[in-house]
């Protein structure tokens, strides 16, 4: 008979005999006086893209115990259990990005000075990126603490560059939140008569109920998505010239947002040029407010005033709703 004790993060098998087998089992005392040993194997099944995908990875042990970690980032989507002799891992939720996401796992037989250790890694096949609902495409999901959690950018956005504040009131507000748009657009609302002074928010409180203006954050990850590369990596150049796999990427991201009734691509300006930029919600300083630009990559601060940027808004989703 085995014993199983669950710890947060760390997951704890206890056998009664020795190694694999239930004939002639070995005590458990005297199986910590062998030297330990741990086989893997060395090739692992990759995990699919669907919530509740399953893998099973065999285990051979001489020893009465095993514990198995998870990484911290990978926590919530990675789920561990142990049947029989196997450790069977669990897709907490379903990957929608268009690349793998990998978990490292740790896995030690033994105890105290008498234990061999093996790392591993689970990959979890890509989804098709850019997924979402009838009113927006996926730009971010919480893989730290909650998988079912999704952001979505709309497909709609201004038909033109539209003020961010009147240009008699431009000075600061507090909406100088970095990641959650949410916040801002709340302290924006607050704040009476915010419709006729401050048209950025106010495009978004009309698209209805959970729509809000992006954070700066927000919208270098919306970027990040379209372009389908970090900041980091991509390519500072007009559309024209930057990689094949980014224009792949952006076109991918685009047919998504097309698709939506009313859907709009991200950069609709010439592909020679800078292109399109959008407001954040997030405030720089003095009268100045964060904008993104989706054709040649750049962030900068603008007058709140100015007509040069547009505005596309953002939603919070769960998907167990």
């Amino acid at each position: 008979m085995k014993k199983f004790l669950v710890f947060p993060w760390i997951l704890t098998m206890v056998f009664t005999g020795s190694g694999c087998s239930d004939d002639n089992p070995t005590p458990a005392y005297e199986a910590f006086n062998i030297p330990a040993s741990l086989e893997l194997p060395a090739t692992i099944p990759v995990l699919g893209n669907e919530k509740d995908s399953q893998i099973i990875i065999p285990v051979t042990t001489n020893q009465p115990t095993l514990d198995i970690t998870v990484d911290e980032k990978s926590q919530s989507w990675c789920l561990v259990s142990i049947q029989q002799n196997n450790i069977v891992i669990t897709a907490g939720g379903k990957n929608l990005s268009s690349s793998t996401r990998t978990a490292s796992i740790t896995v030690t037989a033994g105890l105290r000075n008498n234990t061999q250790t093996q790392t591993i890694e689970i990959v979890q096949e890509a989804g098709e990126g850019g997924g979402g609902t009838d009113q927006g495409v996926v730009f971010w999901q919480d893989d730290k603490a909650n998988p079912t959690e999704i952001k979505i950018v709309s497909g709609t956005c201004s038909d033109k560059g539209i003020m961010w504040a009147d240009r008699d009131h431009t000075a600061p507000i507090g909406t100088t939140h970095e990641t959650d748009g949410a916040v801002n657009q709340a302290a924006a609302e607050a704040i009476p008569d915010y419709q006729t002074l401050y048209t950025a928010f106010n495009y978004c409180k009309e698209m209805g109920e959970g729509w809000y203006l992006p954070s700066k954050q927000e919208m270098i990850q919306i970027f990040e998505a379209y372009n389908g590369t970090s900041v980091s990596e991509a390519t500072i150049a007009n559309p024209i010239d930057i990689s094949q796999e980014e224009k792949d990427a952006r076109a991918a991201f685009d047919a998504k947002l097309m698709a939506i009734e009313g859907g709009r691509a991200m950069n609709e300006a010439d592909q020679t040029a800078a292109g399109d930029s959008y407001w954040t919600s997030t405030e720089a300083t003095g009268v100045n407010v964060f904008w993104v630009r989706m054709g040649k990559y750049a962030i900068d601060g603008g007058a709140k005033y100015s007509t040069a940027r547009k505005v596309r808004c953002v939603k919070k989703i769960s998907l167990t709703e």
